[in-house]
């Protein structure tokens, strides 16, 4: 019985280990700022698959925050997907930026990153007092989205966000690669599978010492 349960354990951990990655990390470290923002190395989006969405969250880090302006909207966040369908945005928080509900896609300028097909917007005219540096929201389309349909643009940019750095030059930041992480669950079937890599290495080792003795 021993041995059938840590069979199991090496087994799981090596499906977890072939398994897919269900989040992706896209770190906003290009600096197309006037006068460059320095973007905080850790500022990011972190894309999550939940069942046939999406969850979007954007952190900025070490001061720096959304660009908030009342003389003309500024992106808070731009992308493209495979495909360019319709999508629905929804449970965007905090509730100042805009796009909440059905989207098409489009042409989006987020100089110097070239154009993109969809979204998140400031307010025109955003309450005072409220520079925020996280937003999130969930997104869909018609027969689901998978992380693989997060596609970059023309020019090699995946998202693109308009920011005020910490130093105060405001600009857009942006995103050209993607670091895949596993899924807590994933985390958890690799340690269940070394453990049962040490229990059957331990008994091993336990019967050659006693035919030996």
């Amino acid at each position: 019985m021993k041995y059938k349960f840590s069979s199991f354990l090496v087994a799981a951990g090596m499906l977890a280990l072939g398994g897919q990655a269900q989040a992706a990390i896209y770190y906003l470290t290009n600096d197309g700022c006037s006068g460059g923002c320095s973007p905080n190395s850790q500022d990011n989006v972190t894309v999550t698959q939940n069942g046939t969405s999406l969850h979007v969250v954007e952190t900025l880090f070490g001061g720096d925050v959304f660009h908030e302006t009342s003389a003309s909207t500024h992106n808070a966040l731009v992308f493209d997907l495979s495909g360019s369908p319709n999508i629905t945005i929804s449970n965007l928080a905090p509730t100042l930026f805009i796009s909440n509900g059905l989207q098409s896609a489009g042409s989006i300028s987020a100089p110097s990153f070239g154009t993109f097909e969809y979204v998140i917007s400031m307010p025109l005219n955003p309450p005072p007092n409220t520079s925020t540096s996280q937003m999130s929201f969930d997104m869909t389309a018609v027969g689901g989205l998978t992380l693989s349909e997060i596609v970059a643009n023309s020019g090699g940019y995946y998202f693109a966000s308009d920011i005020i750095g910490a130093n105060g030059n405001t600009g857009n930041v942006a995103a050209n690669a993607v670091s895949t992480v596993p899924e807590p669950s994933t985390w958890a079937m690799l340690i269940l599978g070394f453990m049962g890599v040490g229990f059957m290495a331990y008994r091993r080792k336990s019967q050659t010492s006693f035919r030996f003795a």
